[in-house]
């Protein structure tokens, strides 16, 4: 096994479940997240890039992870021939509890990285390449919508 080899092994056993987790909140579909997580992990061993740290190794991995679920949300909405409430499919189970599928991606991964991941509102802005300030004010618009599906679908208000 190269040293490059080694390399992209490691990666995965540290980062795998976790690109996993990211990728499924943003696309909803656990053979879409796979997808998601095979091309992040094939950039990784293309590039083979070199890292000051290991946060640093994490963060640009979850940078990709998002950049490659997104790529495959926009190739996927091109290519859906059915309406999507004409499936008979459940929300996945997985990371986020499931009254959260009902949010669009941008609000899920930000509360898949801030509540799941234990990211900061400014490491967030970091990874998505945005600032704090925008990203925790779309974190308070994306629990407000949290909360109003709460209250809509589990207490009928």
């Amino acid at each position: 096994m190269t040293q490059k080899e080694r390399q992209l092994s490691a990666a995965m056993d540290r980062y795998a479940n976790t690109v996993y987790r990211i990728a499924l909140s943003i696309l909803g579909c656990p053979d879409d997240a796979e997808d998601a997580v095979q091309n992040t992990f094939l950039r990784y061993y293309r590039k083979a890039p070199q890292f000051s740290s290991a946060e640093h190794e994490r963060n640009w991995i979850i940078k990709v992870a998002v950049n490659c679920a997104k790529s495959l949300c926009t190739t996927r909405n091109r290519h859906i021939h059915e309406a999507l409430d004409q499936l008979n499919v459940a929300a996945p189970s997985g990371s986020l509890p499931e009254l959260l599928w009902y949010l669009k991606p941008k609000d899920r991964i930000l509360l898949q990285l801030r509540y799941a991941e234990d990211y900061s509102a400014e490491e967030i802005a970091q990874l998505l390449g945005s600032n704090g300030a925008a990203i925790r004010k779309r974190l308070e618009r994306a629990k407000k919508r949290a909360e109003e599906i709460y209250k809509k679908e589990v207490l009928h208000l």
